[in-house]
């Protein structure tokens, strides 16, 4: 009786811990199922994120090139407006020249 009591308990401990082993394995299982799941939405967020700095990079790349055009075509203007100041002090120079000449000649032959 004493050796079939303890082969009971023998047998319920090898149960129990055939249960056990069975729920470890159904864990790392699942573990693993969700360190792959976790893997997998690192490299979702990754892609997600980088698509994001790449569109804002494009965004920015196109503002800087809109910027440098306008400035461009600023500078253009400027240096147009420039010329034509430049002319205009030319043209009056040379009609103060002229009426300085023309006064000068007056007042010779009024001498």
């Amino acid at each position: 009786m004493k050796q079939t009591w303890q082969a009971q308990a023998l047998q319920s401990l090898e149960k129990e811990l055939s249960e056990e082993q069975r729920v470890v394995q159904t864990l790392k299982v699942q573990i693993s199922e969700l360190e792959h799941a976790h893997a997998q939405h690192l490299l979702e967020v990754t892609a997600h994120h980088h698509k994001e700095l790449n569109s804002e990079t494009e965004r920015l790349r196109n503002s800087q090139l809109e910027v440098e055009l306008a400035l461009e075509t600023r500078e253009m203007a400027h240096h147009q407006r420039v010329i034509l100041l430049e002319e205009q002090v030319l043209t009056l120079k040379e009609q103060l020249d002229h009426e300085t000449r023309r006064r000068q000649e007056y007042f010779i032959q009024m001498l």
